[in-house]
């Protein structure tokens, strides 16, 4: 699958380099991870020979690097992401001089943006939703006056017990550059919980033990086949992301659309793919229409943007959100 942010499938399935290899038994296999009452079915470990792994579950994958350590202990590293912000673009003639941004996850933390900020020692940026939100609405989409030549973004996660006060004020503040003038963007924010935790299983009796009472028996891999073919495509996919597609209504495009040219068509007037065995004329602008958001038949490819600059920076806080949303009080 091409897309990162499937709202967050991608987010799920990238991919992090090789760990260091070690000298003991091969653990290279399918290890299944049933449980007892579990209408998803559990999982499915595959341990790689390249020390790469993937974990298969109920709508989604996790892939990693593995090493073995002093004790016959495995550790599985799933991939991991340093950047909490990345923003895609594209050329939407309908917005003319002005400019919009769909904000995926920008709820989760506080989180900031800014405009035209690379030289400012302090920058100033504008809250994107109020402190505690609640009581959301998709999608969130704020349109702009004027195209921004640079966007600015910083967060302040919350911590368990904190004030206001006891956050530092310094943080990351990432900086991009719209050198190809785009007017739509899609743009994500990527908390620290994202990120999933190692996990270590014990080597014993050609098994793997996750704990005292789960232990996992190995299978050999299969050779071939297109299951496997998957695995190994996940496995050795790119944790780079240089673009994503989302239909008009904000759902991302999980087709290989670009290349699946039996249904889909480029139409240059549209800057969008078509698929043409569908598409009813005009279609895209029909936001009432019942099924508009589940409808894949429209096709927008958004392409990152390169962060300039990434530092840590005190600022300056413009306290107006973009986006209230608060209809009931926090207990």
């Amino acid at each position: 699958m091409k897309k990162y942010y499937k709202s967050l499938l991608l987010l799920n399935i990238l991919l992090c380099s090789a760990a260091g290899s070690g000298k003991a038994q091969d653990i290279t296999g399918v290890y299944d991870r049933s449980h007892r009452g579990d209408p998803q079915g559990g999982s499915g470990l595959f341990v790689l020979e390249n020390h790469k792994f993937v974990v298969t579950f109920f709508g989604g994958a996790v892939t990693g690097s593995w090493s073995i350590l002093k004790g016959n202990i495995v550790e599985f590293k799933p991939a991991s992401f340093n950047e909490r912000f990345k923003v895609f673009g594209r050329h939407n003639k309908d917005l003319g001089d002005s400019s919009r941004i769909f904000f995926n996850g920008f709820y989760d933390e506080q989180t900031f943006i800014g405009f035209e900020q690379q030289k400012a020692v302090k920058p100033l940026l504008t809250r994107v939703f109020n402190p505690s939100p609640n009581c959301f609405s998709f999608p969130f989409v704020y349109k702009f006056a004027a195209v921004p030549r640079q966007m600015a973004f910083s967060d302040r996660p919350f911590e368990y017990g904190q004030t206001e006060k006891d956050r530092p004020a310094p943080r990351a503040v990432y900086e991009f550059s719209n050198t190809e003038q785009y007017n739509d963007f899609v743009a994500y924010y990527i908390t620290e919980r994202n990120n999933k935790r190692p996990f270590y299983a014990k080597i014993k009796d050609n098994k793997l033990y996750f704990n005292e009472k789960e232990a996992a028996a190995r299978r050999t891999l299969p050779k071939n086949g297109e299951d496997i073919e998957f695995i190994r495509n996940l496995a050795a996919a790119s944790q780079e992301l240089h673009s994503v597609m989302y239909n008009p209504f904000y759902k991302e495009c999980n087709e290989d659309v670009e290349k699946d040219t039996l249904n889909w068509k480029f139409d240059a007037s549209k800057n969008a793919y078509i698929d043409f065995n569908n598409y009813q004329q005009g279609e895209e602008y029909q936001h009432d229409r019942q099924d508009a958001f589940n409808r894949m038949v429209v096709v927008y490819k958004f392409e990152e943007l390169k962060t300039i600059s990434r530092a840590v920076k005190t600022i300056a806080v413009q306290e107006k959100p973009l986006f209230f949303v608060k209809c009931r009080e926090e207990r």
